[in-house]
């Protein structure tokens, strides 16, 4: 119980604090969101997936992302949909969401020619997300 508390406090305090410092070095809120938030909320995520790999159950790491970006999508989404009608900015039609179904066809790709994702590949998929972070960041024209 101990360790959700501090998962869950530790995400808060990286939400916050992370958001205050972009918003102070001008990063709108879109930028914030992609970055610093969604990492905030997927600490206790990662926190589970390493933890279940270093036990030696890293199928369960691969299954809570997936359950959980399902979950985010879908519920997440819809629930905020159906309480605020969402706008949806041109860049993220343009941008975010291309490169979202880009690394997601290649996630699929890589989990379905092996049933193991090497530490290279993993690698790539690390390096992917920072492509996408530098790509967010020149397209904010930052």
């Amino acid at each position: 119980m101990r360790t959700i508390l501090c998962s869950l406090a530790g995400s808060r305090g990286l939400i916050v604090g992370g958001q205050g410092v972009l918003h102070t070095l001008g990063f709108d809120d879109l930028f914030v969101g992609i970055t610093i938030i969604a990492f905030g909320t997927s600490m206790p995520e990662l926190a589970t997936s390493l933890v279940s790999a270093y036990r030696e159950g890293a199928a369960l790491s691969v299954e809570n992302v997936i359950g959980s970006n399902i979950y985010n999508i879908l519920a997440v989404i819809g629930l905020v949909a159906v309480l605020v009608p969402i706008r949806v900015s041109v860049s993220t039609k343009t941008i975010e969401l291309p490169l979202l179904v880009v690394f997601t066809v290649g996630a699929l790709v890589l989990l379905a020619a092996r049933e193991r994702v090497s530490r290279v590949e993993g690698a790539a998929l690390l390096s992917g997300y920072i492509g996408f972070i530098y790509v967010l960041a020149l397209s904010r024209g930052i």
